[in-house]
């Protein structure tokens, strides 16, 4: 629906305004469903999912012998398994 403004609303007139419904702040109709949540891809000690294109990582194993970049290859390659890309900082 389009939205309404001050202008819109004076033009309408009184017989529309009892019998028309005028909706402010819709909210699109991908928000009104609920979010999907893909299954789990675990990579060493990461486990990855998304739910609702939010990234959820967790981390399931003793990590203190990886160094960060191994940690980030894992997780890399968790969200490439799950058909989502993602950028890591340099």
């Amino acid at each position: 629906m389009a939205e309404m403004t001050d202008d819109t609303l004076s033009s309408l007139n009184t017989e529309q305004q009892a019998t028309e419904p005028v909706e402010f702040n819709s909210l699109p109709a991908s928000i009104d469903a609920d979010p999907v949540m893909t299954p789990e891809v675990t990579a060493g000690p990461i486990t990855a999912a998304v739910v609702g294109n939010v990234p959820i990582v967790a981390v399931t194993g003793k990590i203190s012998q990886y160094t960060g970049l191994r940690l980030a290859g894992y997780v890399t390659e968790a969200f490439n398994a799950l058909g989502h890309s993602i950028e890591l900082p340099e």
